[in-house]
């Protein structure tokens, strides 16, 4: 920790090693598996927060020091999820569907992560091996036409 001059900079390369390493294995991914799937990019964030869940608490530990002490420290993340989740949208035939199956993948991981999970390591192994089998989806595909016509409700208000 000598070679770091604050805590915030221990925390960015901390979140920087993180960063690199699932940036490698989606792209690592990608050109392998990923490549044969309808929605490689999708295909590619399940098997990446997959991935979370294997290096969970390493992850855990920074991102949450880095929520509590500098949130900022994680806005880039947030920002190449927002652009990923747009890709991921916009080579979908459900844009709907994928974001669901999107955030489904997240919410397996980030629970593991912060140790609040009551699904065990079998059942979430089942689950994401669920959402990455696209033959499990295409039945329930709406085309974006149909979606743009259903009614919209106004989103639910949320405290703080």
């Amino acid at each position: 920790m000598h070679q770091f001059r604050t805590k915030d900079a221990v925390l960015r390369a901390l979140l920087e090693q993180q960063f690199a390493h699932f940036n490698q294995f989606s792209t690592d991914f990608l050109n392998t598996a990923g490549s044969s799937s309808r929605e490689p990019k999708l295909a590619t964030a399940i098997a990446t927060s997959r991935e979370i869940i294997a290096q969970q608490y390493s992850v855990a530990q920074a991102m949450l020091a880095a929520l509590v002490s500098e949130p900022s420290l994680l806005a880039e993340a947030r920002d190449r999820d927002a652009e990923n989740l747009e890709t991921i949208k916009a080579e979908a035939a459900d844009p709907d569907l994928a974001t669901l199956r999107w955030a489904a993948a997240r919410g397996l991981a980030l629970l593991a992560m912060l140790r609040l999970s009551p699904i065990s390591e079998a059942e979430s192994e089942r689950l994401f091996a669920r959402l990455l089998d696209e033959s499990q989806w295409t039945a329930l595909q709406q085309p974006q036409r149909e979606q743009a016509e259903r009614p919209v409700r106004a989103p639910a208000r949320r405290n703080g």
